[in-house]
């Protein structure tokens, strides 16, 4: 069977509970945001985080039982990605904590280090791909 570039090394049915869980997250953060934002107990807010973290890990935990049966090169790929997308995030975290500092820019959110840090992470792992396939 062809490998399919936007499944990766992933089996099918850890595929399926990936997909499933990162729309889970999504789905949670977003609903939950307006259940929170509608009515305000302190029992929703926990509960909430918990499931937001339950599947999280859960979804964690499939991407890396499947990353430990993955080639070697596939392995480089993620390791030399991971590291790249790091140091840019930190670089770029270090400039702008600099730039609020001395400049007075304004305070960014911390999802917003997040994004430029997955976004990094996503495109140098496209890279890499390309560069050692």
């Amino acid at each position: 069977m062809a490998k399919e570039w936007w499944r990766g090394n992933l089996a099918p049915r850890e595929f399926a509970l990936s997909v499933a869980g990162l729309a889970t997250y999504s789905v949670l953060l977003v609903g939950g945001r307006l259940v929170v934002q509608a009515n305000d107990p302190a029992w929703q807010r926990g509960l909430l985080a918990a499931l937001i973290i339950a599947v999280a890990l859960a979804t964690v935990g499939v991407l890396f039982r499947s990353a430990r049966r993955t080639r070697e090169v596939d392995r480089a790929v993620v390791a030399e990605a991971t590291s790249w997308s790091f140091f840019a995030t930190m670089a770029a975290v270090l400039t702008y904590g600099l730039l609020e500092s001395f400049t007075n820019a304004p305070r960014l959110s911390m999802w917003s280090v997040w994004m430029f840090g997955m976004t990094g992470w996503a495109l140098s792992s496209v890279l890499f791909r390309r560069k050692l396939y």
